[in-house]
């Protein structure tokens, strides 16, 4: 396997994985002459792309090389859909060439369809990212002694909406996991600002108390409380960034809540909104209320909570239908 990523993360990810006979590289810049130099040197026999990724050079070029190319997960976003019309017929033509697209829902193949894609190209294999496997071998030790509400991947705008609410409730403490670190000194002066008192997860400190307000400032040190969370709030959703993956939590049994603005995730959304296992709230107020009335309700967290991880637990056919999906793909295309 050839594994390309476009980020760092995604790169110390791969390497974590130690994966066998794999081989990873960053992906180079969409140009026609790095995609030709990227085809000739590693000559692939099919060519997968992961969701949105459709880099028109290097697509191209494996096309003209008679590759078969593919995109896995797929989706597409509202962006892309109302494009320029020239972008959106490079698109297309892109997509007529297409062995398979395995898309991750209904509404997805819809907009395949609307931007080019032939019905017989598509195939409907639901979405990838219910197999991702949240579950460890032990459970990790709690925090604190004390009950906390955890907000986590939020965005720039949130915490502003959260904390200027959070006087409200005093009997739970306020663990906040802002989605990039280094907003961190933004996030501390919105606290000062309402004369309240924080403590940095880096500086692991034991004087921590339900007072004061506990910021996660590292990457990759969420799961204990991923796993003791009271309820969980999932960020990127109260501003139009569009919502974060709210499957840890579910896959946890834990009962969530999101804003509005949940367009990455609508369909995983709509399915839990289906079994009752989510909250929608409309913005900090609407958060604050929605947490109270679900704090005072344990029977109903707990349900909502035992709701989204039996939901999750139901697409445990995902990931082995994937491997078929895929083997039969190689093996029906690749010479």
């Amino acid at each position: 396997l050839l594994i390309s990523t476009s980020t760092i993360t995604g790169q110390n990810t791969l390497e974590k994985s130690k994966l066998q006979q794999a081989t990873l590289i960053y992906l180079p810049l969409d140009y026609p002459l790095f995609a030709k130099r990227l085809i000739q040197k590693h000559q692939p026999k099919t060519l997968l792309i992961f969701e949105t990724e459709l880099w028109p050079s290097i697509i191209l070029t494996a096309q003209r090389s008679s590759i078969p190319t593919g995109i896995i997960n797929a989706r597409l976003s509202n962006k892309t859909l109302t494009a320029p019309k020239f972008i959106k017929k490079n698109y297309a033509r892109l997509l007529k060439n297409m062995q398979q697209i395995f898309a991750g829902s209904h509404s997805d193949i819809d907009k395949f369809i609307s931007l080019g894609a032939e019905k017989d190209q598509l195939v409907m294999q639901d979405n990838l990212k219910f197999s991702t496997n949240f579950t460890m071998k032990r459970m990790p030790e709690r925090p604190f002694s004390f009950p906390f509400i955890l907000c986590a991947s939020t965005r720039e705008g949130e915490e502003q909406e959260i904390i200027s609410q959070w006087k409200n409730i005093s009997e739970h403490a306020l663990v906040i996991a802002p989605r990039h670190p280094a907003r961190i000194r933004e996030v501390c002066s919105i606290i000062k600002k309402y004369n309240l008192s924080y403590v940095l997860h880096s500086k692991q400190t034991s004087n921590y108390s339900a007072a004061d307000i506990y910021l996660i400032d590292t990457l990759g040190e969420l799961a204990p409380f991923m796993h003791h969370a009271e309820l969980i709030f999932i960020g990127g959703s109260l501003v139009t960034k569009g919502g974060h993956n709210v499957l840890e939590p579910a896959s946890l049994g834990k009962c969530i809540l999101v804003g509005p603005h949940t367009q990455n995730i609508a369909q995983i959304v709509a399915e839990l909104i289906e079994h009752d296992a989510i909250t929608i709230v409309n913005d900090g107020s609407s958060l604050t209320s929605s947490v109270k009335n679900l704090l005072a309700n344990d029977e109903q967290r707990l349900t909502m909570g035992n709701n989204a991880r039996s939901f999750v637990q139901a697409k445990g056919h995902i990931l082995p239908d994937y491997v078929e999906a895929i083997s039969n793909f190689i093996a029906t295309h690749a010479s």
